[in-house]
């Protein structure tokens, strides 16, 4: 009997050794990130021709892509060439005919085929712009769209018909959450997909997102909880990195992480660690990042990227290695500047 018992203290031994084992190998700790790169004063002013208002950012080939959130004009998407950010043409057409979109959502970058796919969350439509028939028509409007019922915040393309993103999924008339999915643009069938962490289950946070095929993973940064995850393209987790903020006594009123890119072998994500709600004057409004956090693309951290101020969206031009983004308090919205490393 006796032999019994430490016959089974030996295999409960070990599993949970296994188990640790696993464990440590995917769970990393960063309770301090401070190496801190100052670029506030390396920022370079982008003068575009034309106006526009607060915008999401992309790079397709040598275009840079300009969405407004909020369009005021007739169009609602604007390119320039990316090196001299000359104004090109402008494309999306608002309005409720053919191959107009009414709500324009943000948009999925395809770079295989040099295509950028806009959501309209108004028609329930995912319309298609090949780059060269947008550059070549001033006049374009997309004749090619897909069905989509459910709306994406952030999506990337795994093949010509399979996008996987944060879907945005409806629960009753009132609420919904928000899950990662994989979409086929020729079924519309949406099929939830890959790890999700427990507490991020739990609060229902909202993550931004972004995968790579070359490296065979996609990354999600989470904004109610101090938590990167990063799974393998098959949806099985690799890492999950707790900041600073995962511990704070204020974890619930603070918000985190907001859009996430690739550039080379790093991981570059925008980054608040403090209120989500800000006051000014007697007006309450959202926070907004006003840093970059690096990692490599095991989650390891590597530097802090301070630009001195807040700013909505950012894009990554990895040929002439600079972050571009549309900044909320400077005189000029636009500007960039070179990546310090």
């Amino acid at each position: 009997m006796a032999k019994l018992v430490f016959q089974a203290y030996l295999v409960l031994l070990i599993l949970f050794s296994c188990n640790s084992s696993d464990e440590s190998k995917t769970e990393k700790v960063q309770k301090a990130r401070n190496n801190l790169v100052n670029v506030s004063d390396k920022i370079v002013d982008i003068k575009p021709e034309i106006i526009f208002g607060n915008s999401a950012l992309y790079i397709l080939d040598d275009i840079l892509i300009v969405l407004e959130k909020f369009p005021k004009g007739e169009k609602s998407i604007h390119l320039f060439n990316k090196d001299t950010f000359k104004y090109i043409t402008s494309t999306g057409v608002i309005g409720k005919g053919p191959g107009e979109i009414v709500a324009p959502g943000p948009i999925g970058i395809d770079d295989k085929n040099k295509v950028f796919w806009v959501p309209d969350a108004g028609k329930k439509l995912l319309f298609k712009f090949p780059l060269d028939s947008v550059l070549n028509n001033p006049a374009f409007k997309p004749e090619i769209d897909k069905r989509m019922d459910n709306s994406f915040v952030t999506f990337g393309f795994l093949s010509d018909s399979i996008i996987l993103g944060e879907s945005v999924q409806p629960t009753s008339i009132n609420s919904f959450e928000m899950k990662l999915a994989k979409l086929n643009l020729n079924t519309n069938k949406l099929e939830n997909f890959g790890y999700r962490h427990p507490k991020a289950l739990e609060k229902k946070t909202y993550a931004s997102f972004t995968l790579s095929i070359k490296h065979n993973l996609y990354v999600e940064c989470h904004t109610r909880c101090d938590l990167m995850t990063i799974c393998d393209l098959g949806g099985n987790l690799r890492f999950n990195i707790y900041g600073p903020g995962w511990y704070g006594s204020n974890q619930d009123k603070n918000s985190f992480f907001f859009e996430v890119h690739m550039f080379g072998n790093n991981i570059i994500s925008s980054y608040i660690g403090s209120l989500g709600l800000v006051q000014q004057g007697n007006i309450t409004r959202g926070a907004a990042p006003s840093r970059f956090i690096v990692f490599d693309l095991e989650g390891n951290y590597l530097k802090t990227i301070d630009t001195g101020y807040e700013f909505e969206q950012f894009c990554i031009d990895e040929d002439n290695k600079r972050i571009i983004a549309y900044f909320i308090n400077r005189d000029e919205a636009l500007g960039y500047f070179d990546i310090p490393f």
